[in-house]
């Protein structure tokens, strides 16, 4: 049960960073707000990292899901 809870921390961790990032995309690349490349760039480029961040920590879980299930005999 540890283990579930620290990847569920894990993950809380990483959709409140993407959702800052999604926040700050929003405010530099929207249209009708002041636009600025440089920090546009930067924050698609740290979104995406943070993207596969999370797909990792999905599949992290999924497999421990996975895991559990075979163990049970599901």
């Amino acid at each position: 049960m540890e283990r579930v809870a620290q990847r569920r921390a894990r993950l809380f961790k990483t959709r409140q960073k993407l959702k800052v990032e999604l926040m700050n995309a929003r405010k530099h690349c929207m249209p009708g707000l002041a636009f600025n490349k440089v920090e546009c760039d930067q924050t698609l480029e740290s979104g995406e990292k943070i993207g596969s961040e999370l797909k990792a920590a999905v599949a992290e879980v999924n497999g421990f899901i996975r895991e559990a299930m075979e163990s049970l005999g599901g």
